[in-house]
């Protein structure tokens, strides 16, 4: 096997991939600081910092410094969540000290985190009403649907959906899901029963069981529902996120119908 044969079937090795970034964010340039200095001196002004005072705190409280230590040990075995983790703290942290600035390492940093992604099949999402990076797992119907709705609030919960921070949260997921039910019934359900009234009657269906449309006291289906545990719920739940999702396609889809019905015409015509 050739050198270049050699470096594009490396497998990644998270713990290097951590160092290697971790070394981007701490090296000096000349002049100029680093990334993480740049950040720290910055912090205060950050809006989402809670109650930490400095970044440095924050690394440590948030277990990053310690993630870092057990990556650049060469002794440890660091798990591809952690990677992404790690990955959303550096992204963030570029944004808290140079986002209206340049610094040398920035390209060389975010190419390599979007490099590993692509490698996990997980990708880079800005929410702009928030001012923060986030990791997700990629995914075509998501992208389309955010790309169909632009709706700012709606897009970042949707896009938030499958972000780690919320995984096995129960109550914040049925909030997205009570937010697009409220978006299919304003605004898709009219087109969806013309277009698929049995996907239509699988979608209503689904929302009044899982109580995301109604909730209903006392009824079979909350029993069954309460009596659900979590994960199977939330299997559930990620379920009806798809039936959304795919309500939106298809809803964006239905506008060519009329089109499509003048290329039949003229095909026939030509027969």
């Amino acid at each position: 096997m050739g050198f270049i044969e050699k470096i594009l079937s490396r497998k990644l090795n998270f713990s290097e991939e951590i160092k290697s970034i971790n070394d981007l964010m701490t090296e000096s340039w000349w002049s100029r600081i680093s990334i993480e200095e740049a950040a720290e001196d910055n912090f205060k002004n950050w809006k989402h910092r809670r109650t930490f005072i400095t970044l440095s705190q924050m690394k440590t409280t948030m277990g990053i410094s310690d993630l870092i230590k057990r990556a650049c040990s060469g002794h440890h075995y660091i798990e591809q969540n952690e990677f992404i983790y790690y990955a959303e703290y550096a992204i963030n942290t570029y944004v808290i000290g140079l986002r209206w600035a340049e610094h040398p390492n920035k390209e060389v940093l975010f190419k390599n985190v979007i490099n590993v992604l692509d490698y996990c099949n997980y990708e880079i999402k800005w929410l702009d009403n928030d001012e923060y990076y986030v990791i997700i797992p990629k995914n075509y119907e998501i992208n389309l649907s955010v790309n169909i709705i632009r709706e700012p609030n709606l897009c970042e919960s949707i896009i938030m959906y499958h972000h780690h921070s919320i995984k096995g949260n129960i109550y914040e997921k049925a909030i997205i899901l009570s937010r697009l039910y409220m978006y299919y019934e304003n605004k898709l359900e009219k087109v969806i029963v013309n277009f698929d009234k049995t996907f239509h009657n699988e979608i209503k269906e689904l929302s009044n069981k899982l109580k995301i449309r109604h909730d209903k006291p006392n009824t079979k289906e909350e029993i069954v529902v309460g009596n659900m545990t979590n994960v199977e719920l939330e299997g559930w739940y990620d379920k009806l996120f798809a039936l959304y999702l795919r309500a939106v396609i298809l809803g964006e889809n239905s506008k060519i119908k009329p089109d499509l019905e003048e290329l039949r015409k003229r095909l026939n015509s030509e027969e």
